[in-house]
């Protein structure tokens, strides 16, 4: 109990030392009309394809009989699909911010150009 009562003491002094420091002064800055400038950047869709998506014709064997040469053949039948597409992602646009006095970006890691042209 004695712990907690000292810890409680002890905070509140340095709280009390911190706010000492505090200095205050006015800084005359000029007000832009603009609250934030920004650069549209397009993202496209990201999608999953399934070569596999919906079977139009089995695969299998079949004979081909060339009567002339009496020849026959057994060939093999690839089977045939409806290739689907399934959006995972929609294509959207994203923006990133700029200085608006430069035209700068304001995070130095954002891309400041399009990654992708627009539509």
């Amino acid at each position: 109990m004695k712990v907690k009562i000292w810890l409680g003491v002890l905070a509140l002094a340095s709280m009390a030392a911190g706010s000492a420091d505090a200095r205050h002064y006015k800084v005359e800055t000029s007000v832009s009309r603009f609250i934030g400038c920004y650069t549209r950047v397009y993202v496209p869709a990201v999608v999953a394809v399934n070569t596999r998506g919906r079977l139009v014709r089995p695969g299998g064997r079949h004979w081909s009989i060339d009567v002339a040469d009496d020849n026959w053949d057994l060939l093999r039948d690839a089977p045939v699909y409806m290739q689907s597409v399934k959006v995972v992602d929609p294509d959207h646009y994203t923006l990133i911010a700029k200085n608006c006095a430069t035209g700068l970006p304001a995070d130095p890691l954002a891309t400041p150009a399009p990654l992708y042209p627009n539509p």
